[in-house]
C-alpha cells in the first residue's frame, strides 16, 4: 500500500512509537538508507539523522551525517553523545 500513512516519509509510526514508548524525539536519532527514511525522521522532530549511502545517484544530502557503512555509525554516536 503506497498510500499508506504508516509508510515513510510519514512520520506516523515513529510518532506512535513516541508515544507508545514516551521516546524524547530531541535526543533520538534516524538512521536510514533512504530518502524517505530522514525525511520521516525530519517530520517526527528527531534530533539527528544519519543516512548511509548504498547509492550514489541517489544521495540524501539533507541528513545530518552521511557515512559509507553502517559499522562507522557506533564511533558517529559516541562522538556526539
Amino acid at each position: 500500500e503506497s498510500n499508506c500513512e504508516c509508510r515513510k516519509p510519514s512520520p506516523k509510526m515513529l510518532l506512535e512509537a513516541q508515544k507508545e514508548f514516551n521516546i524524547d524525539m530531541k535526543h533520538s536519532w534516524m538512521v536510514g538508507d533512504k530518502k524517505s527514511d530522514i525525511d520521516a525522521g525530519k517530520k517526527a522532530g528527531v534530533g539527528k539523522t544519519v543516512y548511509i549511502v548504498h547509492d550514489r545517484q541517489n544521495m540524501c544530502n539533507e541528513a545530518d551525517y552521511i557515512i559509507e557503512k553502517v559499522g562507522k555509525l557506533e564511533g558517529l554516536v559516541r562522538k556526539q553523545v
